[in-house]
């Protein structure tokens, strides 16, 4: 199975972040890396990653601190598989004209970029990294069209009415049925399922209902806190 770990920058610290970072874009089962960089109001997530998110800012790690780490050492060769997901706020208080100069020919694979969608999708023809839809149940083929513009690598789905890392599964037939129009109308772009993977078993019922992967990021970071080896538990997801 198709897995894309997240990860934050700085987290724990920087030596097992970069461990982690080249070992997951090393990883054939991982199509991409998402990379999230620190943000002051990290809305959109749950306890697991704010928690996290505090912990990096608490040690200096700003937006564009991370972004000058990535710079320093990621930018080149697998560069292609990482997606960062940030928040718009933390991007226009860095600027937006001085981050796409930073990622320009950085050639990197996508952007989660979390805000007011009209505001995101303004964003989109002033960067030169794609920005990856996360789509919900309530969308449509014409509120999602404007992304699609710009070739995105995935579509991130909610399955969780949550925040991420919270919240139950969305009932099978809302889910079934949001994902078949959403194959119909984009079928060569592959759909990843998040906000609420936690386990092999969760893995498992989002893969036998048609998603061609997941997001996993609470519980890895979890695992880190806890300071466990993920290993087991992402070699559990692959082999699916």
């Amino acid at each position: 199975m198709q897995v894309i770990p997240y990860l934050l920058v700085g987290f724990p610290d920087q030596i097992a972040f970069l461990h982690h970072l080249y070992s997951f874009l090393e990883n054939p089962h991982f199509p991409f890396v998402e990379v999230g960089l620190p943000a002051q109001r990290p809305y959109l997530d749950g306890k697991v990653i704010r928690s996290a998110q505090k912990w990096v800012r608490k040690a200096g790690m700003t937006f564009r601190k991370a972004l000058q780490f990535l710079e320093d050492i990621s930018w080149g060769g697998r560069v292609r598989k990482m997606v960062l997901m940030g928040y718009l706020r933390d991007l226009e208080e860095f600027g937006l004209e001085e981050f796409e100069v930073k990622t320009h020919d950085a050639r990197l694979g996508g952007m989660v970029l979390v805000g007011q969608r009209r505001k995101v999708l303004t964003c989109q023809s002033r960067l030169t990294i794609p920005l990856v839809p996360v789509v919900t149940v309530k969308d449509t083929e014409s509120t999602l069209r404007p992304f699609f513009q710009g070739r995105p690598p995935f579509i991130y789905f909610r399955v969780s009415s949550g925040k991420t890392g919270e919240g139950g599964l969305l009932p099978l037939p809302l889910l079934e049925e949001s994902l078949r129009k959403l194959r119909k109308a984009y079928p060569e772009i592959p759909i990843f399922a998040g906000f609420g993977v936690r386990d092999r078993e969760t893995a498992r019922f989002l893969r036998d209902i048609g998603f061609s992967g997941v997001v996993v990021g609470s519980v890895l970071l979890r695992i880190m806190m806890e300071d466990r080896p993920m290993e087991d538990f992402l070699r559990e997801l692959e082999e699916l």
